[in-house]
Parts: C-alpha cells; structure tokens; sequence
C-alpha cells in the first residue's frame, strides 16, 4: 500500500465514527490489516468537559484524545468543527499573550 511508508507500530487510531460509516468501515479495516491499533470514544468525548464523567462518576475528566492519545484520526467536517471550536475557547481562556501566539500574530 501506498501508505506503509507513513505507518508505524507507535501509530494509534482513534475511531468515533459510527461503524456503519463509510469512512470509518474503510479506514479501520485498511488500518487492522496494518497491524495498527485501534481505540474507540464518541464525538461528545472527544475533548473532555460536562459530558464526560470523572473520577469516581464526579466532576469533568478527561477526553478521549487526552486519555488515548492517538497519532491517527479519520473524521467528517462536522467533527473537526467541533474539536477547533473546543480548542479556541481553550485559548480564549488564557488571555491576550496565549491568543496571540495561537494565532500566529506577533506584530
């Protein structure tokens, strides 16, 4: 495969997709065939907060991409809105100098 270059047995997949999903059905069947492994969690999870349960079934944990760290990730528009939207409040709560660098701005 074109990909075998790129694989390695560090990699992870993080799949959250349904698996009836198109996308997901090719990718973690292309990705088993690689020997590579494969984590599950849910869109809702993915970044942590009010919807993800903590320690002892209190307060807010950790999300998935947190807990299993993946290198790997298939994902739909939807998605990645969803993960930029998570990550840019993230930076919002720093401040000025956070935003900054985060943005790139340096003038």
């Amino acid at each position: 495969m074109l990909i075998d270059n790129y694989l390695g047995p560090e990699d992870v997949f993080i799949g959250y997709l349904p698996q009836a999903h198109v996308l997901e059905f090719l990718v973690e069947n292309m990705l088993v065939f690689q020997g590579i492994p494969i984590g599950y969690g849910r869109v809702r999870t993915l970044l942590g907060g009010d919807s993800v349960v903590g320690t002892g079934g209190a307060g807010q944990g950790a999300g998935d991409l947190k807990l299993l760290r993946p290198s790997l990730m298939a994902g739909v528009p939807t998605v990645w809105e969803r993960i930029r939207k998570g990550m840019l409040s993230k930076v919002t709560e720093k401040g000025w100098f956070t935003q900054t660098v985060f943005n790139g701005r340096w003038w």
